[in-house]
């Protein structure tokens, strides 16, 4: 029976420590300040600005309940999928309006080669 006991602990610190991690990775996912691009700014200029502000944005996104962290996750990527198909349909459109505009000007050469 300890032994059970002892393995469901184990199990459960496991999955703490998973959604520790996860919670952590979506944390820095969400922080618009990268920590290179603040490491950088830190290093290269000296000024401590940028690295600040990308702790404070973490200590207020650490502030959040892991509901409202996974939510906003999921609001972020949806907009950024949103924004990708806009952009594909965008590129798809432009090469539609180029393909029909060589149409007819390589038919005529054909029929001048001809």
């Amino acid at each position: 029976k300890s032994q059970k006991f002892k393995s469901a602990h184990t199990e459960l610190r496991r999955l703490e420590k998973k959604r520790e991690s996860l919670i952590e990775y979506f944390i820095d996912e969400l922080n618009p300040i990268s920590s290179s691009k603040a490491n950088t700014s830190a290093r290269s200029t000296g000024n401590l600005d940028l690295f600040n502000e990308r702790v404070l944005y973490r200590k207020a996104l650490s502030e959040k309940s892991d509901e409202e962290i996974i939510a906003l996750v999921i609001k972020q990527r949806t907009e950024a999928a949103v924004e990708f198909k806009r952009s594909i349909e965008q590129s798809l459109n432009q090469l539609s309006h180029i393909s029909s505009e060589f149409d007819p000007s390589s038919q005529k050469r054909r029929k001048m080669s001809l």
